[in-house]
């Protein structure tokens, strides 16, 4: 049975953050190398056939889109 979708805001995530934590090691993720990154791919079965250059990706957060308006 799929889980429900929940939303929350900032304030709620940081919060939750604050009273349970997180399972996200962000000093050992933003402390991994390129070379790391590549080994890891690279053994990654599933990522037989992907090329990228992990020197174009980027750590930010997507950009919040507003909604176009409604038409009535």
């Amino acid at each position: 049975m799929p889980q429900p979708v929940v939303k929350y805001s900032d304030e709620e995530l940081i919060d939750l953050v604050k009273a349970e934590g997180t399972l996200s090691d962000w000093r050992k993720a933003a402390a991994i190398t390129a070379t790391e990154v590549e080994e890891s791919v690279a053994s990654d079965p599933d990522e037989d056939d992907m090329t990228m250059s992990w020197n174009d990706a980027t750590s930010e957060l997507s950009q919040h889109r507003q909604k176009p308006p409604v038409a009535d």
